[in-house]
């Protein structure tokens, strides 16, 4: 079990667009940004992932407008939409943004590509429509750039002139894909806060991509509020649970007896699963996926490195 080191897709409607929509002359654009290299802002960054992307890897994308300046509302932001399209293709494709969250000064809205909408060698282009209610003169902004920096502008033919671009590569592809709260994860940690004293259930979203032919069986394997069985010894080996876990390979989901649980995941379609989890209690814990093939009953975890 030490081996399945924890490792942190939304499907989008993908619908065809026509553009020409302008500002009016005058109108004050919002001071937003989507820069793929920043990572400072929400943590991972604002293309998660930024490179690595193979044919079936989901993408996130994330923007960040400057809505307060202290006290002082600058705009609020309605929505907003994505726009893509690889460079052989002629017309753009779009999917909607939604709320991501908030801080005292800035707000974050995302959008999310499903793997397996392009092919390994494309190139991908996008860029964003960020949409407001007028409120203190901020109209509608469209958003473009490269990696490194981003520029806001009220024409949309100026913004499809220069997109960001990305390429899809064959390093991944094949590869199995887990995200925790919208975080594709490889070895890395995420937080939640939970107060016990006010009963908080602070929900995991776990969204997974086995990426394999055939596949019949999706779990998630996690000792998630299972503190209080660390010191038990399921299996009688002599050691604490909390220490050396007895093998996940023999543990089917369900079964509550032991220091980890295995959970069924729901079937999205499209090769994607999903399961939410609530903590309700604090501690460091470890999680991860797994998943059978037809005509094979061995568990394929998602780290097993």
């Amino acid at each position: 079990m030490n081996k399945n080191i924890l490792r942190w897709l939304t499907a989008s409607l993908v619908v065809a667009v026509i553009f020409g929509l302008e500002n009016s002359a005058g109108a004050a654009l919002a001071t937003c940004w989507h820069i793929p290299d920043n990572a400072s802002d929400l943590s991972f960054n604002m293309r998660n992932p930024e490179t690595a992307i193979g044919a079936n890897t989901a993408v996130k994308f994330y923007t960040g407008v400057w809505k307060y300046n202290g006290a002082t509302q600058l705009c609020n932001q309605t929505g907003g939409t994505l726009y893509y399209k690889t460079v052989a293709q002629n017309s753009w494709s779009s999917t909607n943004l939604s709320f991501y969250s908030n801080t005292s000064a800035n707000q974050y809205w995302q959008a999310a590509l499903p793997g397996g909408i392009f092919s390994a060698g494309d190139t991908v282009q996008y860029f964003f429509l960020l949409t407001f209610d007028g409120f203190a003169g901020v109209t509608n902004t469209w958003l473009y750039g490269n990696n490194a920096g981003s520029t806001a502008t009220g024409a949309s033919n100026t913004a499809a002139a220069s997109p960001f671009v990305y390429s899809v590569t064959n390093n991944v592809s094949g590869t199995p894909v887990l995200t925790v709260n919208g975080v594709n994860a490889d070895y890395t940690t995420t937080h939640v806060f939970v107060n016990e004293l006010n009963n908080d259930a602070v929900p995991i979203t776990l969204l997974f991509t086995p990426n394999g032919g055939n596949v019949t069986n999706v779990e998630i394997f996690s000792n998630l509020n299972r503190r209080d069985r660390a010191t038990m010894d399921a299996n009688s080996d002599g050691v604490e649970d909390g220490i050396i876990a007895p093998d996940g390979n023999n543990l089917v989901a369900g079964d509550d007896s032991n220091y980890y649980k295995a959970y069924a995941m729901t079937n999205l379609g499209g090769g994607n699963y999903s399961l939410t989890l609530n903590a309700t209690k604090t501690g460091a814990y470890r999680l991860t996926a797994r998943f059978k093939v037809v005509g094979n009953s061995t568990w394929n975890w998602y780290s097993s490195n």
